[in-house]
């Protein structure tokens, strides 16, 4: 296996809870600082990490939120009381420093939590139905939040999705389970939770995927799905796999979007085959990025910034004929995993092998920088590992393609 040359630049030094390591790649020049390192097993270990435009990123680890980098020292914002109940992690961290996430104390108390930079708070006027299983937030720079309502139970209250302000003011309902668009039902799961299937953007806009015209007896694969876009005054069908240019798909997956709109999400094909797509929020310039019919075995999440850039997690083939092809998951940022690399399982980072590369949600940011959580070791004792909290700056795809130009025909071969 081909793996990418890492080089450490300067030596370990603390900083507040932290330790920060720089390194440099040798792979189209990434350069790798981690905000966050510790030795721990897998259930303490940092996880889920989110970041913004100023490099400050959030993440859960050992039932705790936490917070650093862009200038932040890194210190834990907020814990789960006393193990009760459950809670949601922060999806979306906005240019303030500020995310939102979904409280709920033994079924009892369940409101949205606001804050990051800022002491946390309750905000005002978002008590949730008892019972309430799932709710998804995010938020923007306005302060404004996204919010759906779902689980199983939700106290007989519809599920549904809507924006509030932090202040708790100015809640509008966006779409509610039963509405009919564009003659499509959307379902009580409609909002899709667990598939990054709800986001607010900067201009106030809100896109989200949908579950449609359930039968009795449809199987999960058998429903319609279809994605929803709100400009804040009128909802509008971008995509549905009932008709169109939508009927192509089977399942729409996971997505994000940006500030004017542009989505990137991820799809799977009538084929078998899975892919990763950007389309236009009236529906319109379907374009696809890369699919399964190459190197690429399956994608997971995908974020997309203002510049129109795409980055997305994928694991490869399994070619016993290509020892660079074993199934390795990692991040990329174009078709070709070897020159749009940006990390991936087998390489070295901070001088020991990476054995896990996760992300989360919104990693990609206007600044071309990824986040990641990378597991490395092992850590010297029993079930330890490394584990780090990355930011990854990565230069144009143009530009590793150019420093990369011999390697270009290493990964090419075709699934079988």
């Amino acid at each position: 296996m081909r793996r990418n040359a890492v080089n450490l630049l300067s030596s370990s030094f603390c900083l507040a809870a932290t330790v920060l390591l720089v390194a440099q790649s040798a792979n189209g020049g990434v350069t790798y600082t981690s905000i966050r390192h510790v030795v721990s097993n897998e259930y303490a270990s940092p996880t889920k990490a989110t970041l913004n435009n100023n490099a400050t990123v959030t993440w859960d680890e050992d039932d705790a939120n936490m917070i650093g980098g862009g200038g932040v020292s890194v210190h834990q914002w907020w814990q789960w009381p006393g193990g009760a109940g459950m809670y949601t992690n922060p999806r979306s961290l906005n240019d303030n420093g500020n995310t939102v996430f979904y409280q709920s104390i033994d079924g009892g108390a369940q409101a949205i939590q606001f804050g990051g930079v800022d002491p946390i708070v309750a905000v005002p006027g978002t008590p949730l139905p008892t019972g309430t299983l799932y709710i998804v937030t995010e938020i923007n720079n306005a302060n404004l939040i996204a919010a759906a309502l779902g689980g199983v139970d939700s106290g007989g209250a519809p599920k549904y999705v809507y924006t509030i302000t932090a202040a708790g003011t100015g809640k509008t309902t966006i779409a509610t389970e039963g509405d009919v668009i564009d003659g499509n039902t959307l379902q009580s799961s409609f909002w899709s939770p667990f598939n990054n299937g709800l986001h607010i953007n900067n201009a106030g806009d809100v896109m989200f995927l949908a579950h449609l015209n359930a039968q009795p007896g449809d199987t999960f694969d058998e429903i319609d799905r279809g994605m929803y876009f709100h400009d804040g005054t009128s909802i509008r069908t971008v995509i549905d796999t009932t008709a169109g240019v939508g009927a192509a798909f089977d399942l729409l997956i996971r997505s994000a979007f940006n500030d004017s709109g542009k989505i990137v999400f991820t799809a799977d094909r009538p084929d078998g085959h899975e892919g990763v797509y950007t389309i236009n929020s009236d529906g319109t310039g379907l374009t696809m990025l890369v699919d399964t019919v190459g190197a690429y075995a399956s994608f997971g999440e995908v974020s997309i910034n203002n510049g129109g850039r795409v980055a997305f997690q994928a694991d490869l083939d399994d070619d016993p004929a290509d020892s660079d092809l074993n199934g390795q998951r990692g991040l990329f940022d174009g078709p070709d995993p070897l020159t749009n690399r940006i990390i991936m399982e087998g390489d070295q980072l901070f001088g020991r092998d990476v054995t896990i590369v996760d992300v989360y949600q919104h990693f990609l940011n206007d600044n071309d920088q990824v986040v990641f959580v990378a597991q490395t070791g092992p850590g010297g004792g029993s079930g330890q590992f490394h584990y780090d909290v990355v930011v990854a700056t990565v230069p144009e795809p143009a530009m590793v393609g150019l420093l990369a130009v011999g390697a270009l025909a290493l990964l090419r071969r075709r699934r079988r």
